[in-house]
């Protein structure tokens, strides 16, 4: 037989002790490779939680400048701070959109109730461009200050379905009612939606999930909040200035023509007038309910004019107790005084003249549904 010609190395087989020490050798290799894999995980770790120690701390310290995750120097900013310095003075507090910021005034109000023998302060938490998730934030912001006399809250209602407009993307506000439960809510909505194709669904979600990340990295915030938690002023507004929270829109600026009001009626006249509530927003409307009324506060909602739509989806929440008070002046025919032209400002709006009307006919209902409580 002929032997295929080898090299000596490849011809020769290992002996058993150096098979031994091969294996022994391997073993060392893969031990010395577990070791740093485990050491380069354990500094990850390290990494991750000193991270989220991070995050937490910037979130304390804004917990403790009030007001930091608004834009510096905005209306926003000014109304959380004053808030918390006067909290305690408070008995009723509007909260909602430009159409509390600028429809509502506390002085009106108080006034009002005043006249007729039941006074009461007021504050007004309006802001603008304040959908349903802010609201909610907002109302819980309030209710964690303890107000010591606060017993009411003038909510007006707002939908959860609206679309995050690309101009407040990653504004301070925007991002901070981004939490983890307002973002779940949101996003529950969204794919609940039937108009929106999935491409959309899927677009509005990781916008919303990217303000998020935002929100749990609190981004921006350290510097600002450390500043202001040491004393650094924050706020436009001098210490001892009196401040109600509203701003009236003056009507020689108004925009709004009076051709358009035809078409708003008609408008309000083909408006749905069988609507479902959402599932999702009459659950947490439970829920904030149950919430507010758990720090022995009394919440009263508001459809505050000019809205042009019957909003029969609200009258219903309305009807099967989710809210269990409904101001509603939506419907032109019912309160003309809020639809006419010299009390408009434009088509979402009253001026003024309108806010005062709105304010006293506001006042008035209000002290008929305590007179009825008693």
């Amino acid at each position: 037989m002929v032997r295929e010609h080898l090299p000596h190395d490849e011809r020769r087989l290992p002996t058993r002790e150096a098979a031994e020490e091969r294996v022994l050798a391997l073993v060392g290799e893969v031990t010395v490779a577990a070791v740093q894999t485990k050491g380069a995980g354990a500094a990850w770790l390290a990494f991750l939680l000193a991270l989220a120690c991070g995050f937490f701390a910037v979130d304390r310290l804004c917990a403790l400048a009030t007001g930091s995750r608004y834009d510096q120097g905005g209306v926003a900013r000014n109304k959380a701070q004053y808030f918390h310095r006067h909290k305690d003075e408070f008995e009723l507090v509007f909260v909602g959109s430009s159409r509390v910021l600028n429809q509502v005034s506390p002085a009106v109000f108080t006034r009002r109730l005043a006249d007729r023998g039941q006074p009461l302060t007021s504050f007004n938490f309006g802001l603008q461009g304040m959908w349903y998730p802010e609201l909610r934030l907002t109302i819980e912001h309030i209710l964690a200050e303890r107000p010591a006399r606060l017993r009411y809250l003038v909510i007006e209602l707002r939908d959860l379905d609206r679309e995050l407009s690309w101009r407040h993307y990653f504004t301070r506000r925007t991002v901070a009612w981004h939490t983890p439960q307002l973002t779940l809510l949101v996003l529950r909505q969204l794919w609940r939606t039937p108009s929106l194709s999935l491409l959309e669904k899927t677009k509005r979600s990781a916008v919303h999930l990217h303000h998020l990340a935002y929100r749990i990295a609190n981004l921006g915030l350290a510097l600002p909040a450390l500043a202001q938690a040491t004393g650094q002023p924050g706020t436009c507004l001098p210490e001892n200035e009196r401040f109600d929270g509203s701003v009236a829109l003056n009507p020689v600026l108004a925009t709004i023509e009076a051709a358009r009001l035809p078409e708003l009626f008609a408008a309000f006249a083909d408006s749905p007038q069988e609507v479902e509530p959402e599932p999702v927003w009459t659950a947490d409307l439970v829920d904030l309910v149950a919430r507010i009324r758990a720090h022995d506060v009394e919440p009263i909602f508001v459809l505050i004019p000019p809205v042009w739509e019957r909003r029969p989806d609200v009258l219903l929440l309305a009807e099967r107790g989710v809210l269990p008070t409904l101001f509603a002046y939506q419907d032109p025919a019912a309160y003309p005084e809020f639809h006419r032209l010299e009390n408009l400002f434009n088509t979402k709006h009253l001026n003024a003249n309108g806010m005062v009307l709105f304010t006293q006919r506001l006042a008035d209902d209000f002290l008929r549904w305590a007179a009825a409580r008693d």
